[in-house]
Order: structure tokens, then C-alpha cells, then sequence
């Protein structure tokens, strides 16, 4: 059997049979992938701990024979993420950015920029460098940038013409691909505000470091994310159960 060594992160993990796991893994050298873990429910000494979700971790994998799914051979935990799973909200968002990779991002399809930013972001949720919801912002507006189904945010998505300046709120369509002028809105999905629109802009247009310090309230935040969100289930064609549980943690006041 040949063997292959990946960077991943734990996305999935399913029961399969009494002892093993079948497992999918966003991995920096070949996108998604799935492995399975024989006996990994009774073997403490090789994979105990090692198989949390949201986790980062260097794995040795052997490819099947006759098409059979590769089998994992060795974990080496590089970043546990443990504060992730003390917190039910952000365990959530893990979650959900882990539904929007894997059901957009194909095997042996290497997506190099997406993986730095999950594993980015992840960081960043275990270390409460800013609150979970802006850090899934910044997770929707990168994510669509590095995989090309970026909105169109500055120009009518619909005629292609300059936005209005002069308008304070701006109509928007999904299946037109992002934000209609005064002239295209006649039928539309939703609406963001000016403020909204340009705070878009300004964390597409800049790195963490920068973009996070723009200063948003609760309302802007719930706005800018329930467009990327509507515009992410648009373009896959489903809706994300995280998504929901988000929702419903967030009505609680969680």
C-alpha cells in the first residue's frame, strides 16, 4: 500500500461498525478526503485524543486496494483547539464553517488560502481574539473570496453599472450574484445598508489584523452575516443545520 502524509483538520466524524470511524478531513495538499480508522473506539495508544473535531493534525494515511477507502495509520495532534469544545457557540460556528467546506470544497481539489483560513480562524475562536460572530464574518467574506463566488459588491450585479453613492440602503438578489442599482431592484431577496455594504468591502479588501478592528454592532454584524449566509445556501444549493443551531443558541441569549 502507498502511503501519503496530509496537514488536516478534522471535519467529520461518523460511527461505522462496532470499532471504526470513517472520517473526512480538509487537508491542505488534497482538499477533502476520507479515511477510515479501523479500531479507533478500543485503540487507546494510537489514536486516544486524536480524533476531535475542529482539531489540527499532521496524518499518515494508506490507500485501499480496488478502490477501497484509504486507511489511517497515524495521527500527530498539532493544535487541539480544547477551549472550542468548552463552548457550545463556538463549537457551533466550527461546525458550520465545517458544512460549508465540505459540501462546496471537492476531493483532490487543493484549496491552500481556505485552509490557512480555517485553521486562522479556528485559532482565533479558541483564543477570544473577537467575538464568535465577527469571526464568522470574516469567515464568509474570505471563504467566498478564495473559492470565486466572491458577490459582486460594488457594482449592480445585475447591469453591471456603478452603485448609487447617494443611496442608504441597497437591494440585493442571489441568483443575480450580489447588490442591484436603483434600476435592477424591482424584485429582490433582501436589503443591506450603506454602512453595511462598505464594511463588506473594507474586510474583503484587508487582512485580519486590520479588518478586525472595524468596530461593529450586534445589528450590523446580524445584517452583513444573514446576506452571506442566504448567499452561501444559494450557491450550494442547501441549507446548513449549524446554521440553524446558531440561530436558535443566539435567540436564547447563548
Amino acid at each position: 500500500m502507498n502511503q501519503a502524509s496530509m496537514n488536516s483538520v478534522l471535519l467529520r466524524k461518523t460511527e461505522f461498525g462496532d470499532f471504526d470511524y470513517i472520517l473526512t478531513y480538509f487537508t491542505k495538499e488534497l482538499g477533502n478526503i476520507s479515511v477510515i480508522a479501523k479500531n479507533a473506539k478500543k485503540s487507546k495508544k494510537r489514536f486516544s485524543g486524536k480524533l476531535e473535531l475542529y482539531t489540527v493534525s499532521k496524518i499518515i494515511y494508506s490507500s485501499g486496494n480496488n478502490g477501497a477507502m484509504p486507511v489511517l495509520t497515524e495521527v500527530t495532534l498539532e493544535e487541539p483547539f480544547e477551549n472550542i469544545r468548552m463552548d457550545i457557540l463556538k463549537l457551533a460556528f466550527a461546525s458550520y464553517w465545517a458544512e460549508i467546506i465540505t459540501s462546496w470544497i471537492q476531493a483532490n481539489n487543493p484549496q491552500e488560502k481556505i485552509y490557512e483560513l480555517l485553521t486562522f480562524l479556528l485559532g482565533v475562536l479558541n483564543e477570544n481574539k473577537i467575538s464568535p460572530q465577527a469571526a464568522n464574518l470574516y469567515f464568509q467574506v474570505h471563504f467566498l473570496k478564495f473559492s470565486g463566488f466572491d458577490p459582486m459588491l460594488s457594482k449592480c450585479a445585475s447591469c453591471g453599472k456603478e452603485l448609487e453613492k447617494s443611496l442608504k440602503n441597497f437591494r440585493f438578489r442571489f441568483d443575480k450574484g450580489g447588490i442591484l442599482c436603483s434600476k435592477c431592484c424591482d424584485f429582490y431577496n433582501g436589503s443591506l445598508s450603506a454602512v453595511n455594504l462598505k464594511q463588506l468591502l473594507w474586510i474583503r479588501q484587508n487582512e485580519f489584523e486590520t479588518a478586525s478592528k472595524l468596530r461593529f454592532s450586534v445589528k450590523n454584524i446580524k445584517d452583513c452575516t444573514s446576506f452571506l449566509s442566504g448567499f452561501l445556501s444559494y450557491n450550494t444549493g442547501r441549507e446548513f443545520n449549524s446554521q440553524r443551531i446558531i440561530n436558535c443558541l443566539e435567540t436564547q441569549g447563548l
